[in-house]
């Protein structure tokens, strides 16, 4: 299992938007720049079969349309193309690829062969393509947000996509190896963990799994990489 992070930084930074692929096939977010970046790391947008959506903030959505035309503008894909995300999930995929291409989508949504599945339980296993994929209910201000945990039957990757720290992130760090964590500011604000719950986990799990810091403001990645180690950087690779 290996997972890139395409993407560490939050809105207002100079690294790409938070976003990661694992084993070439499942990313984890598509926000603003997230195709372009798996090119920029010799990933083949085609080699995805999976896109996993935390919630529908812009900086985690809105490249959705760029990863359809990847799958379907020029190509018949063999397998689905499955997209899993909070409830209304189809329905804002397909008002935002209208707005970006309204001309396109019935060829696109056919030729990708597009499936979207929608989660309706605050814990919820899905078996796609040989991983158990776990949504994991998550706090993030009043958002339908979710994070997850990835398993190919031997490790497990957890994400917690953006949220405080709260009984979902616990879960998904007890439940994997190595936990992407929100860690936008130096102290929890708007919904978001900070450095100091960082270093909650650390301390309680840091033993046993790592802990690996994303959506970062530049401050706080500065500040955590004088304190601890290195905070990644975009392009960093984890291999489990």
């Amino acid at each position: 299992m290996e997972v890139v992070l395409l993407g560490t930084g939050s809105i207002l930074t100079t690294s790409l938007s938070s976003c990661a692929v694992l084993d070439s096939r499942i990313m984890l977010d598509c926000g603003n720049g997230a195709v372009k970046a798996l090119r920029r790391n010799n990933i083949d947008p085609k080699s995805v079969d999976i896109c996993l959506i935390t919630h529908f903030h812009a900086d985690h959505f809105f490249d959705i349309p760029f990863m359809l035309l990847e799958q379907g503008l020029r190509q018949l894909r063999e397998n689905e193309f499955i997209i899993i995300g909070p409830n209304d999930t189809k329905h804002r995929i397909i008002n935002l690829f209208n707005l970006a291409y309204p001309e396109d989508w019935d060829k696109i949504q056919s030729q990708s062969k597009l499936k979207v599945i929608e989660i309706s339980e605050p814990r919820q296993v899905f078996q796609v393509y040989g991983y158990d994929i776990t949504s994991v209910k998550v706090e993030h201000a009043n958002y339908d947000a979710y994070g997850y945990i990835v398993s190919d039957g031997q490790f497990c990757a957890g994400f917690t996509g953006d949220a405080v720290l709260c009984e979902g992130v616990i879960d998904i760090t007890e439940s994997s190896n190595i936990v992407f964590a929100d860690m936008s500011f130096e102290n929890p604000s708007k919904g978001h963990m900070g450095l100091s719950d960082i270093e909650i986990l650390m301390n309680e799990y840091g033993q046993n799994k790592r802990i690996i810091p994303t959506h970062m403001t530049d401050n706080v990645r500065n500040v955590f990489s004088q304190k601890h180690f290195p905070a990644p950087e975009d392009g960093a690779k984890y291999s489990l």
